[in-house]
């Protein structure tokens, strides 16, 4: 039977699961930093949400200050990154801080499948800073 007891009841249920629903979250890549030429403390991770996707380093996250730090996407394994290549796929953002954790929403229209790391790199003077690899955790 449907009364309005049982309306305000679904009603309050609702309202009391939209924060465990707008918070839910799947983790789709996860690494850390495998090819380094400055060390780079923390860990990275791909999160998808009600939002999009999103690159999220960790609260740990740490390396040294450099004047032109960004992240890239590239189809190059991490181990195979170098100075020189690293800016050389998808540009994703200006590195926002050297420490602490920070995300970066990713463009809806970005396929992660044609990529293999994540890389932080000085464009300014080609320097890779670190690489990781972008391996799936999806099963």
């Amino acid at each position: 039977m449907n009364t309005p007891l049982t309306g305000l009841l679904a009603a309050l249920t609702l309202i009391f699961a939209l924060p465990a629903l707008a918070s839910a979250q799947d983790t789709s890549h996860t690494g850390g930093w495998d090819n380094q030429d400055y060390a780079i403390a923390g860990d990275w991770q791909i999160e998808t949400r009600a939002d999009g996707r999103y690159l999220v380093l960790s609260e740990d996250f740490r390396t040294r200050r450099g004047p032109d730090l960004k992240i890239f996407f590239s189809a190059l394994p991490a181990d195979q990154v170098t100075g020189n290549n690293a800016a050389g796929g998808y540009f994703l953002a200006e590195l926002v801080r050297n420490r602490n954790g920070q995300e970066y929403r990713l463009p809806d229209d970005l396929d992660l499948s044609d990529y293999n790391s994540v890389i932080i790199h000085c464009e300014r003077f080609s320097k890779l800073w670190g690489a990781g690899h972008l391996i799936s955790t999806a099963s």
